[in-house]
């Protein structure tokens, strides 16, 4: 569901972006590690950049904008199937995670004392910020649905010598 800040983080995306990395040292527990899925809407000329990409041996993705992702993988085919679009092609993007990352935010309950930072509990929210890194590793078509993708990302993890580096390890 989107609400009002949700919007705010798509339109202004840079001033947000801003203060999310500057306090980023004080989500460092609610970096998460695992699989992440998101729901989305594509044309055919979107779904044909991805594939671009996977054939492209090497090639690196990087995100643009604040997105929303969930632990949940059905409550992410929702939000691909329900959503009401001109985009014709319902995805299943499937974000792996193998270590850490720390622009990778877990907004569900972790802990008594870790309360959910989400307002929306039932989605089992991670946010993800831009200028994260990602390989495609696979593109495939759902048989019982030609119009049903998954495309699955792998996280390239951000070395410590870089920018983005630097910035993620302040304390």
């Amino acid at each position: 569901m989107e609400t009002p800040i949700y919007g705010a983080l798509q339109n202004d995306c840079e001033i947000f972006t801003a203060l999310l990395y500057m306090h980023l040292p004080t989500l460092k527990d609610r970096a998460y590690q695992g699989i992440a899925y998101r729901g989305a809407r594509m044309t055919y000329d979107d779904l044909q950049a991805y594939r671009w990409t996977l054939v492209q041996h090497r090639r690196v993705l990087e995100t643009r904008t604040i997105q929303s992702m969930s632990k949940n993988k059905h409550k992410a085919l929702e939000f691909a199937t329900q959503m009401h679009t001109s985009k014709p092609y319902s995805i299943l993007l499937i974000y792996h995670f193998p270590q850490i990352c720390r622009t990778a935010i877990d907004l569900t309950k972790i802990s008594e004392t870790k309360t959910a930072l989400s307002e929306y509990e039932d989605e089992e929210e991670v946010t993800l910020l831009p200028f994260t890194l990602f390989q495609i590793s696979d593109i495939k078509v759902d048989t019982k649905n030609n119009k049903h993708y998954r495309i699955t990302l792998q996280n390239i993890p951000v070395e410590k010598k870089s920018i983005v580096g630097a910035l993620l390890d302040m304390e």
